[in-house]
């Protein structure tokens, strides 16, 4: 298998809260809760990852996407033209009919749940907060849940 996330991910934070976090430029896939801030940490909603990737060579025409670990569900867009939406593993599409050999713009949005935003709500005084709740087994005490692409982000042969 290939990995097209060899080359740089742009990931931009388009919808959610309570902040958009900044944007982050990274060469490895991991939690936002590890590659950002505190922003990034406290974030629910949807953020979009882009990478630029050329086809592996292999004497086939068909082909998938597999995106490793998602938390929690993604979109994925390649080359302009939707995919689908995958929220269950193994989180992998279809690219045969849309990959080229060169010059491939891939953009996945992942959305991930509410615990973090839960969670870093509780570290606010009450009038900040943005989530007012009944459930009381998230505390500012409470690990954060992993979120984002954790990848690996591979092209493989469909067999």
């Amino acid at each position: 298998p290939a990995v097209p996330g060899a080359g740089s991910w742009s990931v931009a934070f388009v919808d959610g809260g309570p902040a958009l976090p900044a944007p982050i430029e990274t060469r490895t896939l991991a939690s936002w809760t590890t590659l950002g801030g505190e922003d990034a940490q406290r974030f629910a909603g949807t953020a979009r990852y882009t990478l630029r990737f050329e086809r592996p060579r292999a004497a086939t025409s068909d082909w998938l996407l597999d995106l490793g670990d998602v938390r929690e569900l993604a979109e994925i867009h390649l080359n302009g033209r939707s995919l689908g939406i995958v929220w269950t593993p193994p989180f992998r599409v279809d690219i045969s009919s849309v990959v080229k050999p060169a010059g491939n713009l891939l953009e996945i949005e992942v959305v991930n749940f509410w615990p973090n935003r839960i969670i870093g709500d509780q570290s606010l005084p009450t009038e900040h907060r943005f989530t007012r709740t009944n459930i009381r087994k998230l505390t500012k005490d409470t690990p954060l849940m992993e979120s984002g692409l954790l990848g690996p982000v591979t092209v493989l042969v469909a067999e």
